[in-house]
């Protein structure tokens, strides 16, 4: 039960601030449409009882004159009823059972309206846009208002049924109070909740959890401890990701907290060169500075900046060095080597407890030269004010290691895109907008270049592919913000019939091999989609080793074709997506798999663990070695290459 609750919640505050708008856009539309009905109803209603009580008179009238002789007993029965009126708001005594359904109807609507206010004004504080607070003010007139409406309403109820003034009066206050109660409770929750994220899968980050799901506010956030890679320095992280063409050049990104001296606001300053540290060799090399990407009010004033530096030379250490006005900060950088290179490959990581022991216990002590995460990092869901989880995984994430020149060595990243970092499930029909709502993993990430330059966020793509020497990795997007059909299909085709690697590797988010049981709509669209159009270029192309992720289990299949079925030189599928914890899915049963689907009998190795997979590429051999978070050996592999 806590689980469905927790997704519920999920999928409720998921949605950005421009959904959110739609929604109190059409409950706007809704009161207007419920109001016009409950006026009109009133209008039905007010009709029959004045023509009821008109026809009830005339009896009352009739009788007197048919029964002179018991006028004390009418008289005693009149002031009863006086009394019982001026002791009731509504007397139904009069009123048909048709006339009481649409009074009960009255009531009913009434409730929904506001529901309906409160459903607008809660959208507007878990989603903060540039219209929330004028929007809110203007519910917070409304609410003021609705006392004299209340009054109105109730009187003329009074004056159809007789009900005494200070009835009247009394329920003018109740109505007051309860909604004045109710305004105060909408303000205390606006300040409380302002600037909300929810997300899971984030118990190392501080803030206070509801239902699983971990929840912070501006308020909480002020309590955080640094989230920065860096202490007593305005520089806050650094770190790397990649261009297509990666033998030769890098991303580095640096966030920062800009410094005031004489009233201008100041940068660190990134100088490099080649080997050697004698300083003077720092001039003339320039790199190219991509735009600010991120708004200032969403990260307190930090800045992102991205150096594009090109040209490296192969084999090369790239010294670099930061300067602040108080500190000095020493980093290296080597372009990996595709004859002889490492990559670290998992996915579904967040900043649990357990992915803080995948960390030190085991991937801290791996030798690697790249990482590669394939989707669901942060699992800030793609609200905006999530950006902490992703500061998380920054400062915690083995990708500075200490070296020998007494700095740190920087291994990039490459990141392809799931269901958690984008905000939305396969196959939605939601599009993601270039504006400040657009993901994080976009904002902060740069993975591909655009004329040689750091791409500006309309122009950076959900798939990509990041060249070694001997070695392609694509990234791709299994249709969560593109199609896996269409632009992106011809796209993967030409860039595996274009590339001479000897080891092609894949990754993306929800597995096509799956190890283990898919009940969603979306997961089997994807299966379905991918077997019948992916699988046949991975076969056609000879794709090694494809990362699947999303399942939170590892896995390794048999060597298949896109028949699945087991072939010499057929594609690896490891995964399932457990670097930061595992979950207890039900292993696939052969005899009960949807028919052309992958059962468990093409697995080799399917278990609930949490892992992360070390690929070793050595000459024409490739060593695949699966961790767990307590740095044990759960499974190895090797292949040849042709």
């Amino acid at each position: 039960m806590e689980w469905w609750l927790s997704y519920l919640l999920l999928r409720v505050i998921t949605y950005k601030a421009r959904i959110s708008i739609e929604l109190a856009l059409m409950c706007l539309a809704l009161i207007t449409i419920l109001g016009i009905i409950d006026f009109l109803l009133i209008k039905v209603v007010r009709k029959c009882i004045k023509t009821n009580k008109k026809r009830n008179h005339e009896e009352i009238e009739l009788r007197k004159i048919q029964e002179e002789d018991t006028d004390q007993q009418i008289e005693e029965e009149s002031r009863e009823k006086i009394h019982e009126n001026q002791n009731s708001k509504i007397v139904y005594r009069s009123v048909t059972i048709p006339e009481k359904l649409m009074i009960s109807l009255i009531l009913f609507l009434e409730l929904l309206i506001y529901i309906m206010i409160c459903l607008m004004l809660f959208t507007f504080i878990m989603f903060e846009t540039n219209l929330s607070w004028l929007i809110i003010l203007l519910y917070m007139i409304l609410y003021s208002c609705l006392p004299i409406i209340a009054y109105y309403r109730v009187f003329s109820v009074q004056e159809t049924f007789n009900i005494s003034l200070f009835n009247v009066t009394t329920s003018v206050i109740k109505k007051g109070l309860l909604i004045l109660l109710l305004a105060f409770t909408i303000i205390v929750m606006m300040l409380v909740s302002h600037s909300a994220c929810a997300c899971n899968h984030n118990f190392a980050v501080p803030g206070f959890t509801v239902n699983s799901v971990r929840m912070s506010t501006s308020f909480t956030r002020k309590s955080y401890e640094s989230s920065c890679s860096f202490i007593n320095s305005s520089l806050c992280h650094i770190y790397a990701t990649l261009p297509e063409n990666a033998q030769n050049e890098v991303y580095i990104n640096i966030h920062a907290y800009p410094e005031s001296i004489q009233n201008q606001k100041i940068f660190p300053k990134l100088s490099y060169k080649w080997e050697g540290f004698d300083g003077a060799r720092y001039a003339g090399q320039e790199p190219t500075i991509g735009e600010y990407m991120f708004p200032d009010s969403f990260v307190q004033d930090k800045k992102i900046l991205t150096f594009h530096i090109k040209s490296i030379p192969k084999d090369a250490i790239m010294m670099m060095k930061v300067e602040t006005s108080n500190l000095t900060h020493m980093f290296t950088y080597k372009v990996p080597d595709g004859e002889n290179m490492r990559l670290l490959v998992g996915g579904d990581v967040g900043n649990d407890k357990s992915t803080l022991q995948m960390h030190q216990n085991t991937v801290e002590k791996l030798d690697y030269d790249i990482i590669l995460i394939g989707g669901d990092i942060a699992y800030d869901n793609n609200m905006p004010f999530c950006y902490k989880a992703w500061d998380y995984i920054i400062k915690y994430f083995p990708n500075l290691k200490e070296d020998k020149f007494g700095g740190h060595r920087i291994f990039p990243f490459i990141f392809a895109m799931g269901n958690h970092d984008l905000g939305v499930d396969s196959y939605t029909g939601l599009k993601l907008t270039h504006d400040i709502y657009e993901p994080v993993i976009k904002h902060w990430f740069p993975q591909n270049s655009y004329l040689k330059e750091v791409p500006l966020i309309n122009q950076r793509k959900s798939y990509f592919a990041h060249e070694f020497n001997e070695i392609l990795v694509l990234s791709l997007d299994a249709g969560y913000e593109v199609s896996m059909e269409g632009e992106q299909l011809q796209w993967m085709e030409d860039t595996l019939k274009s590339s001479n690697a000897k080891l092609k590797i894949v990754q993306y988010h929800p597995p096509i091999v799956a190890g283990y049981q898919q009940n969603r709509e979306g997961d089997l669209k994807i299966q379905k989609i991918g077997k019948e159009k992916w699988l046949p270029l991975f076969d056609k192309y000879n794709v090694t080793i494809v990362s699947e992720n999303h399942s939170h289990v590892l896995k390794r299949s048999k060597r298949l074709d896109s028949k699945l079925q087991e072939t010499v030189n057929g594609t690896l599928y490891i995964g399932e997506g457990a670097y930061g914890f595992y979950s207890p899915l039900k292993p696939l049963k052969c005899e009960k798999v949807i028919p052309g689907i992958v059962c468990q009998n093409n697995h080799a190795k399917v278990s609930q663990e949490q892992n992360v997979w070390l690929i070793h590429k050595h000459g024409s051999k490739v060593n695949l070695t699966a961790y767990n978070e307590k740095h044990t050996i759960i499974d190895e592999f090797e292949l040849h290459l042709n």
